[in-house]
């Protein structure tokens, strides 16, 4: 074998070992990646699940509310209504009052 096929040879060798290095650097690379990506999703996840919580946990509140003034406001029209025809009684009795007395 002549001293440039060796040389050649040589060379070819230290191109494997540095393709072989950058692949096994690159693997580790990759590994890390899918890890830290594993953990970015988890973390996403619970935080997208907390402010679902936070969302979910106001419109509770707000539908309680809601229902709240609904029932406040079912007795006030109750209470208008109790008002309303005290009002036209009352009406009704001023009217017979002040109507002028007739003579037969």
């Amino acid at each position: 074998m002549s001293d440039e096929m060796k040389r050649e040879i040589d060379k070819l060798k230290r191109d494997v070992g540095a393709v072989r290095k950058s692949t096994r650097n690159i693997a580790v690379n990759v590994s890390r990646l899918v890890g830290e990506m594993h953990d970015l999703n988890v973390s996403l996840r619970q935080d997208m699940s907390k402010g679902f919580e936070r969302v979910l946990g106001r419109i509770d509140s707000f539908a309680g509310e809601v229902d709240s003034s609904r029932r406040q406001r079912s007795l006030q029209d109750k209470d208008i209504s109790s008002i309303h025809a005290q009002l036209v009684d009352h009406e009704v009795r001023l009217a017979r009052i002040e109507r002028p007395e007739r003579k037969s």
